[in-house]
Parts: structure tokens; C-alpha cells; sequence
């Protein structure tokens, strides 16, 4: 099933054998708010992320913090997600 489609991010949910799956892609700018990327209306369901939010944080293993990474840490943490994150991948955008 089609959720939603924008700008910067897209999803879509899956009914598995067990409940459905939300799958989120999403992008958000240095200066745009965690929600307006992340679908704040998940609910209960499980949800698999892939997105680049731009916040800095030591608990992904960033050197520096920004003021923005508590959104993160909290959306993550208030929803019981796990983070993946790979210090070494490239960018997923690059300005030109």
C-alpha cells in the first residue's frame, strides 16, 4: 500500500505474515525538522528507515554533536528503533 510521496521522501507499507511494515526513505536538510521528514503518524507499527537527516551525534559515532541530534535520539529511543550507521559510507548528497 502507497503511503506517501514528497519532496524528499516516500513510503510505503508492506503486509508481512505477522503485522504490517512501514518502509520510509526519506532526506531532510540540515535546516528542515526531523517530523516533517519522518512521517510522524507510524504509529505502533514496525518500520524500517532509511534516511539521511543530517544531525551529528556521538551515539552514531560523529566526532562533533549538533543542537539538532536530541530530535533524533528521542525519535529513536521514544520509538524503540535501532540505529545502523556506517562511518565510513559515502555521502548521499553532494553539493556541486
Amino acid at each position: 500500500m502507497f503511503l506517501q510521496a514528497a519532496e524528499n521522501s516516500a513510503a510505503i507499507k508492506l503486509q508481512t505474515y505477522q503485522r504490517p511494515l512501514a518502509v520510509i526513505s526519506a532526506y531532510s536538510s540540515p535546516y528542515s525538522n526531523i517530523h516533517d521528514a519522518l512521517l510522524t503518524n507510524i504509529g505502533d507499527e514496525n518500520a524500517h528507515l532509511g534516511v539521511d537527516l543530517n544531525h551529528h551525534s556521538r551515539v552514531w559515532r560523529y566526532r562533533n554533536e549538533d543542537h539538532r541530534r536530541m530530535q533524533v535520539e528521542d525519535f529513536l529511543t521514544g520509538r524503540q528503533f535501532f540505529l545502523l550507521n556506517e562511518t565510513k559510507s559515502p555521502p548521499t548528497f553532494e553539493h556541486r
